[in-house]
């Protein structure tokens, strides 16, 4: 049912950003390959002046995930381990545009326990359905990680997923001294179109696409958002740029075994 309403909200943004791509490409055709961000979030004591830092909660079956306190300047203490996310998110202070072109975020991050890493794309508005959500769920005491892509499109604005898959063990690291930690190091493309691509990374012959085609194109410039929940999560690092967006159809790897809705 949620996945036919989703398809309904789909069309007319699809077919506007159809029509006004050549228009909206003269003009954010300069912004291509440009760094919104370039932040190693692991050797620095200084002020992270592209991020502000906000209290996140991640809602349940029957409610939104939601941002509960004003977004504050994230000052990084120096940690080791990273940018400690449990229950916080940090956006991006500027504006990603979206309208031709994609952007291109490349994160690597570590999974402690029970816990989970979002990236949220898209629109400012965290509890509306148009938000791009991308999820690494890490489970207790286990190495296994799924992903999980949705949306916040339920009766109360909950999050329902459209397609959920594991990331095989190869392409997950085990933190040396600590077996119920997982690194993961991925890249994330949001097309601005109704899809999204993820590639884990494990080096240049050795990594795994996944994608979903069920979002909404969102016609204004736009937030990212990267947030935890769950036990620990620690942000590594993250580089952010626009790229050419991708025209051509993905076609699935032997690793895109799911469920899809």
């Amino acid at each position: 049912m949620y996945i036919h309403q989703q398809k309904e909200r789909q069309k007319g943004p699809i077919i506007k950003q159809v029509e006004d791509f050549s228009k909206n490409s003269l003009v954010e055709q300069e912004l291509t390959n440009i760094y919104l961000a370039k932040d190693q979030f692991e050797s620095s004591d200084q002020p992270m002046e592209n991020w502000e830092l906000a209290s996140f909660s991640a809602g349940s079956l029957d409610k939104p995930c939601d941002i509960h306190s004003k977004f504050f300047k994230l000052h990084l203490e120096y940690n080791e381990k990273g940018l400690q996310l449990k229950n916080q998110v940090i956006r991006l202070k500027k504006e990603i545009h979206l309208l031709s072109l994609a952007c291109e975020v490349k994160i690597k991050f570590e999974l402690v326990g029970d816990s989970t890493f979002w990236i949220l794309s898209r629109s400012a508005n965290i509890r509306g359905p148009e938000v791009a959500i991308c999820k690494f769920k890490k489970e207790m005491d286990s190495q296994r990680v799924f992903v999980i892509f949705g949306a916040n499109i339920g009766k109360n604005n909950e999050f329902k997923f459209f397609k959920k898959q594991e990331i095989p063990e190869v392409f997950r690291e085990e933190v040396e001294g600590n077996p119920d930690s997982v690194m993961l190091k991925v890249k994330f493309t949001d097309n601005g179109d109704d899809r999204v691509f993820l590639k884990a990374l494990m080096g240049k012959n050795r990594n795994v696409h996944m994608s979903c085609d069920k979002y909404i194109p969102h016609l204004s410039n736009c937030s990212l958002m990267l947030a935890g929940s769950g036990e620990s999560i620690y942000l590594k690092s993250c580089s952010i740029k626009h790229i050419t967006r991708i025209r051509s159809k993905s076609r699935p790897t032997r690793f895109e075994c799911c469920q899809v809705f």
